[in-house]
């Protein structure tokens, strides 16, 4: 799979001139990406695309920018796969794959948000969340119960022998 633009003996030619926002904006938007509800800044994305001409090669942007977020030839069979690092930008833009020779462009809205945090680790939920709470709110008892005899306990062996 392409990743970013390759480099080596299979170079892709010049970087063409992107699609113009009249040939993106013909293009229906597909669904051809399973993305999750918003993207990260860095984060990847693998797309792999057919109904490309075989042994073609293919850009991806992502336009509103546009911004060239990797290359890849296609497969003997037309299909086209990428890990693409989603850049720097916010709010809602478009995935493009262009493919120069043809002129074919695909699309696929994609939404950008700068202050998401990538994931990681396992999410809470209502129930797990709820008893890390109470889990929380045992130790809070128990260290409050402690903190008065501590204190009780510290005042007594200042006070003299009566």
């Amino acid at each position: 799979p392409g990743t970013g633009v390759p480099d080596g003996p299979d170079d892709p030619p010049p970087v063409p001139v992107p699609p113009s926002p009249t040939q993106i904006a013909q293009t229906a938007s597909a669904d051809w990406v399973v993305l999750p509800p918003t993207v990260n800044p860095g984060q990847i994305v693998e797309v792999t695309l057919g109904g490309f001409t075989p042994q073609e090669w293919v850009y991806a942007y992502v336009a509103s920018e546009p911004v060239l977020v990797g290359a890849a030839r296609a497969d003997v069979t037309g299909t086209v796969r990428l890990s693409l690092e989603i850049p720097a930008l916010s709010g809602r833009h478009s995935l493009v794959l262009y493919e120069p020779s043809s002129g074919l462009v695909r699309r696929q809205a994609i939404d950008i948000e700068l202050s998401a945090l990538p994931r990681t680790g396992g999410r809470l939920t209502g129930w797990s969340a709820g008893l890390a709470l109470a889990v929380l709110g045992v130790l809070v008892l128990v260290a409050s119960a402690r903190v008065p005899r501590r204190i009780g306990k510290a005042a007594s062996a200042c006070d003299p022998p009566g």
